[in-house]
């Protein structure tokens, strides 16, 4: 009998464990990256709503980029609080909308097999096993809600009361009034190691990430899935600051740009920057590989190298310096 590759990996345990769960239990490489997202998703108050990428890579469909970078507030504000410098705006200023739960909805109804509910499931039992009964809650009324989840009371109400306009908050609820996102399509657009590579169109290679003072360390969930010659492949972002609510079972992240004086003001709606380290490998005209960095740095070159050497039979690479990789196997 012939094995079906089915391999997931991850830079952390429990998302690694739920999406060779769901592997193998007959989901599809990309239910594997949503169940290890609903597991960090239940596991830490961050999760839920940290932006994210998802690529995905399926047999004859090419690759598609999911784009759940979060936007920038202050729709439907005309005139919003001015501040002389960067340092003298208040963290609510910065409270972004995010656009997660759209990412993964779309992902799911796209490209996914098992239902959202039963993905949210798992996240919501692991936050009630710590005790996070609201976050909980959230999470199984995302299952059912899907991207309309941010116009749900409760999580209105929450808005309202911790990120009030009155205090400097650009966040309106029209701003979580996000009902899809982008799914883009990704081409090789050069070289890595000698192979062609793509990239999410906001990746910069360039960009290096260092917490800011007062900031906690970065952090990024990183899981890649591998299944009857498909790929998937998702990147959540640890905001460095963030806004509690739900008694801090949930946080907001804070990545928005406040309105400075002298200083054109960012349109509202504007996706924000976001690290996406995370490559697609071709091979003439054939997916070859998915792999993406744990690292703060862009993707190196040797280190990709070095990863494509150090293969083993099961197609999956646990690790070359900080790259993580599956391989696409039929």
């Amino acid at each position: 009998m012939i094995r079906v590759p089915r391999e997931a990996i991850s830079n952390h345990s429990a998302a690694q464990e739920a999406a060779e769960e769901c592997l193998h239990s007959g989901g599809t490489a990309v239910d594997a990256v949503l169940a290890a997202y609903f597991a960090l998703a239940g596991a830490t108050p961050w999760g839920m709503l940290a932006p994210l990428t998802i690529l995905v890579a399926g047999s004859g469909s090419g690759v598609r980029v999911i784009d759940g970078r979060a936007r920038q507030p202050g729709l439907g504000i005309e005139r919003p609080v001015r501040y002389t410098n960067e340092g003298a705006a208040p963290l609510l200023a910065r409270a972004a909308a995010p656009t997660t739960a759209a990412a993964v909805s779309v992902a799911s109804s796209r490209f996914g097999h098992e239902s959202l509910p039963q993905l949210a499931a798992l996240g919501a039992r692991i936050a009630r096993n710590q005790g996070a009964h609201q976050r909980a809650a959230l999470i199984s009324r995302f299952g059912d809600a899907r991207a309309l989840i941010l116009q749900d009371r409760t999580f209105l109400a929450e808005v309202a009361e911790h990120v009030p306009r009155f205090e400097g908050a650009l966040l309106q609820p029209a701003d979580l009034a996000i009902k899809g996102a982008d799914v883009l399509p990704c081409q090789p657009s050069c070289t890595l190691a000698g192979i062609q590579a793509a990239f999410p169109p906001w990746y910069d290679p360039s960009s290096t990430r260092t917490a800011a003072p007062g900031a906690r360390p970065p952090f990024h969930l990183l899981v890649l899935a591998s299944e009857r010659g498909n790929l998937a492949a998702l990147l959540l972002r640890q905001p460095e600051k963030v806004i509690p609510l739900f008694d801090g079972e949930v946080e907001l992240p804070a990545v928005g740009q406040p309105a400075l004086r002298g200083v054109p003001r960012l349109r509202p709606g504007t996706p924000l920057p976001l690290a996406a380290p995370m490559a697609v490998l071709w091979k003439g005209m054939r997916v070859t590989h998915m792999l993406g960095s744990i690292g703060e740095g862009p993707i190196l070159e040797e280190e990709v190298t070095a990863l494509l050497n150090s293969e083993g039979p099961s197609g999956l690479t646990l690790r070359a310096g900080t790259l993580l990789a599956v391989c696409c196997q039929a």
